[in-house]
């Protein structure tokens, strides 16, 4: 499966853990995720903790091997 992988090309730094909260309300986004070779693509999902302008978002695609990622807030739009 690890030859699927992509890397996300906007992807941010994780955040320090002391700055991250655990068991924030998740709220509904759209989230613009740029692909390594496929491109781009907008997926709906959920935005489960933000720190400063650094969103996590949770991602379920074969392409990815964790069940989130941390994107620039201009990366993310309410539903």
């Amino acid at each position: 499966m690890a030859a699927a992988w992509r890397r996300i090309l906007n992807e941010r730094p994780i955040p320090p853990r002391r700055l991250q909260h655990d068991g924030r309300t998740p709220i509904d986004v759209v989230a613009r995720i740029v692909w390594e070779h496929d491109g781009e693509d907008r997926i709906s999902t959920r935005a489960i903790d933000w720190v400063g302008r650094d969103v996590l978002v949770e991602i379920s695609d074969p392409r990815w091997q964790t069940k989130g990622v941390w994107l620039d807030a201009s990366d993310i739009r309410r539903r």
